[in-house]
C-alpha cells in the first residue's frame, strides 16, 4: 500500500498533469540495473467551461436557428447593442440618474415584461443573458425587431 506523506518525492512518488508514477528499479540477467516509472494512479481529465464571449456566440447561434433568423442580423443586433457585454446599461436618464436598459440585448424591462407575457415564456428573468437572447429571438421571429431601430437598421443594411 502506497503511503503519500509530505516527503514523496524522497520516496519516489512522481507527479505531472498526466497523474501519479512511482520509481521502480530492476536488474536484468546481465546484472545491469533498470529503473522504471509505473504508472499508479491517472488523473481524471476535466472538461474546461468555454470563454463567456464563445458561450454567448453558441447561444445566439442556437436560438437564431431554433427561430430561423437571419444568423448575421440577429447576431449584429446583439453586437450592436452591447458588444457581447452581458453587464452593459444603456439608455441613461439625467434626470433619474437611471438607465432604462439592460444586458446583451438591451431590453427595457418594461418591454422584456411584455414580451415575456406575449410570448408567453413567463419564467424567463430579465437579469439572464440567456433569457435576453432567447426572448430577443422570439421577437425578431414575430416582426418585433423595430424595437432595437438604431441597431437593427445599422446590421440589416450592413447584411443585405
Amino acid at each position: 500500500m502506497l503511503l503519500f506523506t509530505n516527503n514523496a518525492q524522497a520516496q519516489g512518488l512522481i507527479e505531472n498533469e498526466r497523474g501519479w508514477f512511482i520509481k521502480k528499479a530492476f536488474t536484468l540477467p546481465s546484472g545491469l540495473v533498470y529503473e522504471a516509472i509505473h504508472l499508479i494512479q491517472p488523473k481524471v481529465a476535466q472538461a474546461q467551461e468555454l470563454p463567456l464571449k464563445d458561450q454567448i456566440q453558441n447561444w445566439l447561434n442556437s436560438v437564431a436557428e431554433k427561430y430561423g433568423l437571419n444568423k448575421k442580423i440577429f447576431i449584429g443586433v446583439a453586437h450592436c447593442e452591447s458588444k457581447f457585454n452581458i453587464n452593459t446599461r444603456g439608455d441613461f436618464r439625467s434626470e433619474t440618474g437611471e438607465y432604462l436598459a439592460s444586458g446583451i440585448f438591451q431590453f427595457w424591462e418594461k418591454t422584456f415584461n411584455l414580451f415575456r407575457e406575449e410570448s408567453g415564456m413567463t419564467k424567463l428573468k430579465y437579469d439572464s443573458w440567456q433569457d435576453q437572447v432567447e426572448l430577443a429571438g422570439w421577437a425578431f421571429s414575430n416582426d418585433l425587431a423595430h424595437h432595437w431601430f438604431n441597431c437593427h437598421k445599422a446590421v440589416r443594411a450592413k447584411y443585405k
